[in-house]
């Protein structure tokens, strides 16, 4: 501590006194405290420092109250200083955090624009009653308006139609809760947008709202789909005249998947030929409509080593005889080839019905047969067995016969009945010419043909009906052989397992059976 001024009160006449700073009496002589006594253990850290450094310099332990005094206000600016320090600091401090925000916030709204400048889609922010306050430059480029153009205007002078009963607000606040565009849990809704020129286009709309400052701000975005909306529109048309070509044409098309072996699509040919509509096709696997037997003579199972070559790009043509949904066979050539596109392997098929064309080859090898046997002068048998054969060949499930008249034409004296049951056989042999004998009988009678469509009630066959259902068959079809000079020589009879009478291609087929037996 500095030494007293000059004009300070000695120690000798001094009479103040002071009271211990710990609590005790301290004893007060001439003006000075016994600082022995003193106790500072309730003093601030740095004034006991003081009070312990004044103690080493005073002797006695005495001290006057003028320099304890002159400590105290010492200390005190010591504390003043160490208050001004920090509260400077805190401001140095306060400044800085300000301007690390300032800094923070530019940087945030620069990295913010730079986004908005380059997204793709149109960004507009409008206030509660749709007025735009900022666009991005993909508005400009979208909607042909300069962005300054656009400040202050309200939003329905982009998307016309977005006021909802007259209010803009209200048009906002319904697209805010048909649209979710942070997690695209649903769909957005599509509006008509206009351009400058008033070109009307076709755009997205995404709505939300956001807190700015303390109001309410609606966040729009658009995106321009006239392009793509074009596109879907061009792959419809395409895929309409591709369904056009593919319904309209001549031959059944479908499209198989061949691993679960089951159609995928059918045209309508298809349809016709397996005689099914298109959830029935869809179904079914390919082992519902093969028949059971196949030209190779092997039982029938999906062709699933053609499916496997096909799908891997090498093309099979084969014969397969289908099975339509009434159960009638149908010969037909089947073209695979790999479908090109899409993520699984999946197979065309063209399938061709080739019954004419099988039916036209079995009649031609028939009668070529039928004429080697004429020509050799073979016996009438060997020849009209081979006429027998040539109708079975062509319908496998029925049966033909052949019944040779006697020259007084009272009964028939020979029949050819190829595989028909022996005792059916055995009563056909011999059988009177009588209109209540059968088909044959009664055709001959009325030299006309007799087609019975079911026997179980046909008067035609009422003395043998029973011995005919009991072999397995219901109708019988039946034409007079006639030559030349009209003289009737026997009849043709079809058998066949189901009642109904014969369509024109069967008909024809018998007709010209009847022909050849004329021979």
């Amino acid at each position: 501590m500095s030494k007293p001024a000059e004009g300070t009160p000695t120690d000798e006449s001094s009479d103040s006194t002071a009271a211990p700073a710990g609590g005790g009496a301290a004893v007060a002589s001439g003006g000075r405290m016994d600082m022995s006594d003193f106790s500072t253990r309730r003093l601030h850290p740095l004034l006991q420092a003081q009070l312990r450094e004044l103690r080493a310099r005073v002797t006695g332990g005495r001290i006057s109250a003028h320099e304890l005094l002159e400590m105290l206000s010492r200390y005190y600016d010591t504390v003043d200083d160490e208050r001004r320090a920090m509260v400077r600091s805190m401001q140095l401090m306060s400044d800085d955090a300000r301007s690390l925000g300032v800094e923070i916030a530019e940087q945030g709204a620069a990295q913010l624009q730079v986004i908005l400048d380059h997204i793709k889609d149109v960004v507009i922010t409008a206030n509660s009653e749709g007025v735009i306050d900022r666009a991005n430059p993909m508005t400009e480029r979208v909607f042909s308006y300069p962005a300054a153009e656009l400040l202050g205007q309200r939003i329905d002078v982009l998307v016309p139609g977005i006021a909802l009963e007259g209010s803009i607000t209200a048009g906002l606040a319904r697209l805010t809760e048909s649209s979710d565009t942070f997690r695209g849990m649903r769909v957005s809704p599509e509006v008509t947008a206009r351009r400058s020129d008033g070109t009307p286009f076709l755009a997205e709309i995404a709505v939300s709202r956001a807190r700015s400052g303390r109001g309410e701000v609606f966040v729009i975005c658009l995106r321009d789909i006239s392009e793509r909306a074009s596109t879907q529109e061009a792959l419809r048309d395409s895929e309409a005249r591709y369904r056009s070509l593919v319904d309209n044409a001549p031959e059944a098309i479908a499209v198989i998947d061949p691993d679960s072996q089951r159609f995928i699509e059918g045209n309508e040919p298809a349809l016709r030929l397996f005689k099914m509509t298109r959830d029935q096709l869809l179904a079914v696997q390919l082992d519902a409509v093969s028949a059971e037997m196949q030209p190779d003579g092997q039982p029938a199972i999906a062709p699933r080593q053609h499916l496997r070559l096909a799908a891997s790009g090498e093309s099979q043509v084969f014969e397969w005889i289908h099975r339509d949904s009434t159960g009638r066979d149908i010969p037909c050539e089947v073209r695979l080839a790999q479908l090109q596109g899409g993520s699984k392997p999946l197979v065309r098929a063209n399938i061709t019905d080739i019954s004419e064309r099988k039916r036209a080859e079995i009649i031609m090898e028939n009668e070529r047969a039928f004429f080697a046997l004429l020509a050799s002068n073979a016996g009438l048998p060997a020849v009209l067995d081979v006429i027998s054969a040539l109708v079975q060949a062509v319908y496998p499930r029925c049966r033909c016969t052949i019944s040779v008249l006697a020259p007084d034409g009272s009964c028939f004296t020979l029949t050819i009945a190829r595989h028909l049951p022996p005792m059916l056989a055995a009563v056909l042999e011999r059988t009177p010419i009588e209109p209540r004998r059968g088909s044959c009988a009664a055709a001959v009678y009325s030299a006309c043909d007799i087609f019975v469509a079911d026997v179980a009630n046909d008067a035609h066959w009422a003395d043998r009906r029973q011995v005919v259902l009991d072999s397995g068959y219901r109708a019988v079809w039946s034409m007079p052989i006639k030559g030349a000079s009209g003289k009737l020589l026997g009849a043709v009879a079809i058998y066949r397992p189901e009642p109904g009478l014969p369509d024109s291609r069967e008909q024809v087929l018998q007709s010209h059976a009847t022909r050849l037996a004329a021979l």
